[in-house]
């Protein structure tokens, strides 16, 4: 499962840094748990993961959850700008193909 997660967040920083968009992903140190439970990222608890995202200074947020299921993998992810948010969802047999698809 680590692998599957290595291999997700490889492909989101390749396309996304072939697109020419800067992206940090969170630490997840002690810092980051303390503001930000599993449960604030499954729920997209916007809020406190935007409160959570002051600390690396960055202008939108994207939050993402990928899960895996009988029929492949099913995403969903919101991107937040300021006081603009947008939704959206995806699902299909590979991971990665969702990820180079947009």
């Amino acid at each position: 499962r680590a692998d599957v997660l290595n291999d997700i967040k490889t492909t989101l920083k390749q396309n996304t840094e072939r697109r020419g968009l800067p992206v940090i992903f969170p630490v997840m140190d002690i810092a980051d748990m303390n503001q930000v439970s599993p449960n604030t990222i499954v729920t997209m608890t916007v809020p406190a993961l935007t409160n959570a995202a002051k600390r690396y200074a960055s202008d939108a947020i994207l939050i993402g959850r990928i899960l895996q299921n009988t029929n492949g993998y099913s995403t969903q992810w919101k991107l937040v700008l300021g006081n603009d948010q947008w939704g959206w969802n995806m699902s299909g047999n590979n991971a990665s193909i969702h990820i180079q698809s947009y």
